[in-house]
């Protein structure tokens, strides 16, 4: 496959627009917006069909009409120069592609994709009554992602892969629930492109279970829809807890995406990528 120079990511965007995929939007265009870092390939530049869209936060998007030699042609390339420390997983965008790559990997897993419909308990002002005594909700800032980034047990990940919390904070945007200066619970942004706010939920281990997280994501959606943006909202399939806070906050699951580990360790056995045995 070939790859394409940035000033010509414009010309993908029907094939991504095309596939009608559900969920990971905003990671996807966090990139053909120059806006994450990654790269684009395609299997012609002057028609192209098929397209690979590849963030560096780990998320690698398969668009258009699958060309499966062209594509297993350049997967030793792919692994060898274009997969980063991240983890990183390989998504099929369309049943065509799961079709196309599921010969070539090793142990497949799921993502599930959900879609936000608006209804009155998330868009009203009524969280504000939630808050437990003791807490508050807040703007992120830079002495709560400072927090984050020394450890506050949440992931500190969606500020890496802009590099760092105050590059973050240049671009996006995220709430927190605090009890005192202590961040129990955040939403905020792992990729946010193409009119869509890609969420990122967490909450510290001595706070979970106690609808904190739900409380965090209902200010964040309220903040994108007055911004003109769409909330976007994944997770891994069989991550209950993600799940319930998704439907809780009016989505709706609408896809199961199947994904593929990439890594460069990858060795390829009897005609399937995988990890080499231990």
């Amino acid at each position: 496959m070939i790859r394409v120079e940035s000033r010509d990511f414009g010309r993908i965007e029907s094939l991504v627009e095309a596939s009608h995929a559900g969920g990971h939007r905003g990671v996807a265009y966090a990139v053909l917006e120059g806006l994450q870092a990654g790269v684009v390939f395609v299997d012609s530049l002057q028609n192209p069909q098929s397209a690979l869209v590849c963030n560096y936060s780990g998320f690698y998007f398969t668009y258009g009409t699958p060309n499966s030699n062209a594509f297993e042609d350049f997967l030793p390339e792919l692994l060898a120069n274009y997969v980063t420390d991240e983890a990183t997983m390989l998504l099929a965008m369309s049943p065509a592609w799961e079709q196309a790559l599921s010969p070539l990997f090793e142990k497949p897993f799921a993502r599930a994709a959900f879609e936000f419909t608006p209804y009155a308990p998330v868009l009203s002002q009524e969280w504000e009554e939630q808050i437990p005594e003791g807490f508050r909700v807040v703007p992120m800032d830079r002495n709560i992602t400072q927090q984050i980034e020394a450890g506050a047990g949440v992931d500190p990940w969606f500020l890496r892969i802009v590099g760092g919390g105050e590059a973050y904070l240049k671009q996006h945007f995220g709430f927190c629930v605090m009890e005192g200066e202590r961040l129990a619970s955040f939403c905020g942004i792992c990729g946010m492109g193409g009119k869509e706010a890609e969420m990122e939920v967490g909450t510290a281990p001595e706070y979970r279970n106690r609808g904190l997280a739900t409380l965090a994501c209902k200010p964040f959606i309220v903040h994108c829809l007055a911004h003109g943006l769409t909330p976007g909202y994944t997770c891994g399939e069989g991550n209950n807890a993600s799940a319930s806070v998704a439907r809780k906050l009016g989505f709706v699951p609408t896809q199961t995406v199947s994904c593929y580990p990439l890594h460069k360790s990858l060795v390829k056995m009897e005609g399937r990528w995988g990890f080499p045995p231990d």
